[in-house]
């Protein structure tokens, strides 16, 4: 695993590129901000292909479980297998500076070589492949198993950056939603029952979120919705959106029970992808989810500022 920032000239990266091509099914450069692939012409300069370095997967746009945006943001080498067709291919990307003569580019270097065991496609009677498994195993660390919302460690991992987008947003909103007196529902209907309310309310929030967001589970009744590349004045009405869409879930054995959702936001045009920046847009989302609960507003009452 890498540890350390790796740097090349554009002269040296042409050269370790020829000497991997020898050993790979396929070398390449990628931009993971932009989706595209990057072309060097000469040992001083390069071009953008954008948009293309997903094709190769046989996908309309990028990866869910893109493991070069990964790499470049967390600084260390990651691995996947992906699944074209009959063929299993495995997967390693590094991040690596090439040095310009003005600036450093960050890139990852991908190595991909065709896994030929035919063990691992091999299916047992009525069973899975060990394949099919292992890229069964990768998706569902990523999800909460009560309620198919994405989990801690997805939100932990940026993943929500670049879910079904090909160009990286820096426009973010993080709103973050509790279930209304959620611990008198447990204590007065089961745990059973509030297992089914949580179910209900991720549902209905997911069925009123865009492709490109994210649902997060973070805990308990606390959920994170992430809307990417969306303005603010576009945040309030959605908020205004989901509470009034949870509050229509019935539950006709509850004897009249009404769901309600609290809500805070946080809003970016400037996201960081750092620890310390996510925890500020949540602190600040949870202190006006808090301070509308005190003063008893359904429908929230925005932050004064964005971050």
């Amino acid at each position: 695993m890498m540890n350390k920032h790796f740097h090349l000239s554009v002269k040296n990266m042409r050269v370790m590129l020829s000497c991997l091509q020898n050993l790979f099914d396929l070398v390449r450069l990628v931009d993971p901000v932009s989706t595209s692939l990057l072309i060097l012409d000469d040992d001083r300069h390069f071009h953008r292909e954008p948009y293309t370095c997903f094709r190769i997967w046989d996908k309309p746009y990028r990866c869910s479980n893109c493991i070069s945006m990964d790499a470049c943001l967390h600084n260390t080498e990651k691995m996947k297998y992906e699944f074209v067709g009959k063929d299993v291919l495995c997967m390693t990307s590094r991040p690596i500076y090439l040095d310009m003569e003005t600036q450093s580019v960050k890139v990852a270097l991908e190595l991909v070589c065709c896994v030929s065991d035919a063990s691992f496609l091999h299916k047992p009677d009525g069973g899975k492949s060990m394949a099919e498994l292992l890229d069964e195993t990768s998706r569902q660390l990523y999800r909460d198993e009560l309620t198919g919302a994405y989990n801690r460690r997805y939100f932990n991992e940026f993943r929500f950056l670049h879910k079904g987008q090909n160009r990286l947003s820096s426009q973010l909103a993080l709103l973050l939603l509790d279930v209304h007196k959620f611990k008198a529902i447990n204590d007065t209907l089961g745990h059973l029952f509030g297992d089914r309310v949580l179910q209900q309310v991720a549902d209905t929030l997911q069925s009123k979120i865009r492709r490109e967001d994210s649902l997060i589970r973070l805990g308990g009744d606390e959920f994170v919705i992430i809307l990417t590349g969306c303005a603010e004045a576009e945040v309030l009405p959605k908020i205004v959106e989901l509470q009034a869409a949870v509050s229509r879930i019935a539950f006709p054995e509850s004897d009249g029970l009404q769901v309600t959702i609290d809500c805070g936001y946080a809003y970016t045009v400037h996201f960081q992808a750092s620890q310390s920046f996510l925890a500020s847009m949540v602190e600040t989302a949870d202190k006006w989810m808090y301070k509308n609960k005190k003063e008893a507003i359904q429908y929230i009452t925005p932050p004064p500022a964005s971050i």
